[in-house]
């Protein structure tokens, strides 16, 4: 018999000659495209052996290429296949895969049972796989779950978080076959997928990347690029902000997450929902760019946050508020060291009216660099740096600051 079912319709036409409707036959087929970098994935059937060679057997991986879950991980080797302490692949489980090259993954199994196939869920973050065999928004799949106040599920794309009252919301709507989610929750509960009608193959494509407005292009994320998120839900208060409006967040000169103004609709207001990126899991900078789209203008903000892996800043209710306006310098300087004379320590101010490579160095009397403070690519605005002179005798040094075409010199004295 077949697995499949169709509610008749008059006059319906479903399937055409290139693109038939399949019956399901007892199995089904989940075409999954993955990106070349990371990438969250899930199975919703099964067949006898799921080890990771078994499932994975359609990829075309290389040399150290990494699954993992929170439970194990497993390697590639050539000649070998795929090795390591994750030794089944579980439906119940969300998977990230790290590939040299862009793949698709085919994989034909019979289809779980949403209703005898439980997900125990326990206080914190959990990697979660998704079995239904159809697309469910994401009230309707976590009706089972135990949600209180700032609860969040994510994946790659969108996070939504549930509000007493109210349920999930955010820019993540819907849950589809093939996709992997993080849900961090509060108190332990099961979950317990409802059923949903799918055909016998689904394809889970990557998404198009979003067509940006010329002036922010470059604000393009790639995800599959990194390996840890977060998410900040901000608002901007300085000004009025308008639909078409976009938040940039940086680690320098580098995009690493943007949202776009969107509607809240527990209180009807307007937020930005960002999911943030990184290869580490502590320490990096985030740092602020509002697009306007009114003025077709960016503005810097002086807010900054560190980021630290699955963090969670703000929500809908409670956002994290963008208000320090940063103005751009007009031309390139470097301020007068403060204190100087100094002991031990002493901070210099300099400015850059456009992003540029940056190097701030200190030479002694000799001519010899003693220490570098700055050397990267920096962002247009005001910045300043310390330098702690603990380490070095007592004497007159100099300190070069190089920016562009723009060349600067001053004397300091370590006094101790």
């Amino acid at each position: 018999s077949s697995g499949s079912s169709y509610t008749f319709e008059i006059n319906a036409l479903v399937g055409t000659w290139t693109a038939p409707y399949e019956l399901n036959v007892g199995t089904v087929t989940l075409s999954i495209e993955l990106a070349e970098g990371w990438n969250m994935f899930s199975v919703n059937a099964t067949v006898d052996d799921m080890s990771p060679n078994v499932v994975l057997a359609s990829l075309n991986p290389s040399e150290n290429d990494q699954i993992k879950n929170l439970s194990g991980s497993a390697v590639y080797y050539e000649g070998f296949g795929w090795n390591g302490s994750l030794g089944a692949i579980d439906v119940t489980s969300m998977y990230m895969i790290s590939l040299s090259s862009s793949d698709v993954l085919d994989f034909t199994g019979i289809p779980v049972d949403p209703s005898t196939t439980p997900i125990s869920l326990a206080s914190g973050w959990n990697w979660i796989g998704y079995i239904p065999q159809g697309e469910l928004d994401v009230n309707t799949a976590l009706t089972t779950v135990v949600g209180t106040e700032n609860d969040q599920i994510k994946n790659q794309g969108g996070s939504a978080v549930y509000y007493d009252g109210f349920g999930w919301n955010g820019s993540l709507g819907s849950m589809a076959p093939g996709e992997g989610f993080m849900l961090k929750v509060a108190v332990e509960s099961d979950l317990v997928y409802p059923s949903a009608d799918g055909l016998a193959r689904t394809m889970l494509s990557l998404e198009d990347p979003k067509v940006l407005p010329y002036t922010i292009e470059s604000w393009d994320v790639d995800p599959h690029a990194y390996e840890f998120s977060g998410t900040i839900d901000m608002r901007i208060d300085s000004r009025d902000d308008f639909d078409g409006d976009y938040i940039g967040v940086f680690v320098g000169n580098e995009c690493r997450g943007i949202a776009e103004r969107m509607y809240f609709p527990i209180d009807g207001s307007y937020y930005y929902s960002a999911m943030v990126f990184s290869n580490v899991t502590e320490g990096e900078i985030l740092t602020f760019k509002y697009y306007s789209s009114l003025n077709d203008e960016i503005i810097n903000y002086g807010e900054n946050v560190e980021f630290t892996a699955n963090m969670i800043v703000g929500n809908g209710l409670s956002t994290f508020s963008l208000s320090r306006e940063t103005a751009i310098p007009t031309t390139f300087s470097l301020d007068a060291a403060y204190p100087n004379p100094f002991n031990p320590v002493t901070t210099l101010g300099f400015a850059i009216p456009k992003d540029t490579e940056v190097s701030i160095s200190v030479y002694n009397l000799q001519g010899r660099e003693v220490i570098s403070l700055v050397d990267n690519n920096m962002q247009a605005g005001y910045h300043s740096v310390v330098w702690n002179a603990d380490a070095h005798a007592s004497g007159m040094y100099f300190v070069k600051m190089i920016a562009d075409e723009y060349i600067n010199t001053q004397k300091i004295m370590l006094v101790k």
